[in-house]
């Protein structure tokens, strides 16, 4: 899970943060998970690997195509409830000024979630394949039967190409 993570958000900062100035020095990293309630141990899975993560990457120097930029993670508890997901989304975006958006492990707090990043193209990644089929399932299926997320750009784990 940790490779894979390190893989989408590598690719999530390069891919969606060109536009981040050069002398900015701390790209903050919004993170929806499920850190009470019934999915709490997944999410606190999922919070140790990020932090993990992002120790090892601030440790090599941080992001290297953003001059080295380091990065902060910023956590919030989705409670598994959509409801509290859509809340703390907006919150990562309008109040904490985070620079991207990851979560949120359960399908029904993911969907609305990313449909509130969307709205507005902010950049989000899902480490889970819940959001987007991949492009050979995406074939097989008709477009209404399809997962949508509007707007932005999403980044799946690999595993979703499977």
């Amino acid at each position: 899970m940790k490779r894979v993570y390190l893989l989408v958000l590598g690719l999530a900062m390069s891919l969606l943060l060109p536009s981040l100035a050069v002398a900015e020095t701390i790209v903050k990293v919004g993170n929806i998970l499920p850190l009470s309630g019934p999915s709490a141990s997944v999410g606190m899975q999922g919070k140790q690997a990020r932090e993990m993560a992002i120790e090892e990457i601030n440790a090599a120097g941080g992001i290297k195509s953003l001059g080295g930029a380091k990065l902060e993670l910023l956590f919030a508890d989705s409670k598994s409830d959509p409801n509290v997901g859509v809340t703390e989304a907006e919150r990562l975006i309008n109040t904490e000024k985070v620079n991207v958006l990851t979560g949120a492990w359960n399908s029904g707090v993911t969907y609305p979630s990313t449909a509130v990043a969307s709205a507005t193209a902010f950049p989000t990644s899902c480490p889970c394949p819940c959001v987007t089929p991949s492009p050979s399932a995406a074939s097989r299926t008709s477009s209404a039967s399809r997962p949508r997320t509007p707007g932005g750009p999403v980044i799946s784990s690999p595993s979703s190409t499977t």
